[in-house]
């Protein structure tokens, strides 16, 4: 009864906070996008996002599991779903990474572990984007004009920035720690 009831609260405030949100949208505008829409597309689509949010819920297992951290993989693909949710629904970008930080800090214990485990998620996400930004632009290059060819370095300094981020984040903690053994006393402790 209680879960119920906690439930039926959680539900009525999302649609409140909907409500609130999109009060000012066209309702007609909105329902013609509808019957305008070719129902091919759709199944496919939410077909890829499944898959997705599969695979990102198996990576993210990994990071986690790399720290220590055991997760089923189903619980972390509902923790995207909400997440997701939240970044599609609401005006933020982060709250999806600030529910998911806290929902994988309550089922492992460790706020610690799961802020870096959404925070590596994101990270290696970036790392493939701007991977595939300077790619996809080099297999292209014969249709790029010669003159915007130096905007094709854009991407390649974000892709070498990321690539820099995360191989200290997974590096460079164990040169740390060696580093940190060479000192005297109990600075080098740890």
């Amino acid at each position: 009864m209680k879960r119920t009831a906690k439930t039926a609260f959680k539900l009525a405030v999302t649609a409140l906070l909907l409500l609130l949100l999109y009060r000012k949208v066209d309702g007609r505008a909105f329902g013609r996008l509808f019957a305008d829409l070719d129902w091919r597309w759709p199944p496919l689509f939410f077909a890829i996002a499944f898959l997705n949010m599969w695979l990102s819920s198996v990576r993210w297992s990994l990071f986690l599991r790399a720290d220590g951290v055991e997760v089923p993989v189903r619980k972390l693909f509902a923790s995207h779903w909400i997440a997701s949710f939240c970044n599609f629904f609401l005006p933020s970008n982060v709250g999806g990474d600030l529910y998911r930080i806290a929902d994988i800090g309550a089922k492992s214990g460790s706020a610690v572990r799961g802020t870096a485990s959404v925070f590596m998620d994101r990270l290696s996400g970036f790392l493939a984007m701007s991977f595939l930004g300077f790619v996809f632009p080099l297999a292209g290059l014969r249709f790029v004009p010669r003159e915007h060819w130096p905007w094709l370095l854009v991407p390649v300094a974000f892709f070498l920035a990321f690539a820099g981020i995360f191989a200290l984040v997974v590096f460079g903690q164990g040169l740390l720690r060696a580093l940190l053994r060479l000192l005297p006393g109990r600075a080098g402790a740890g």
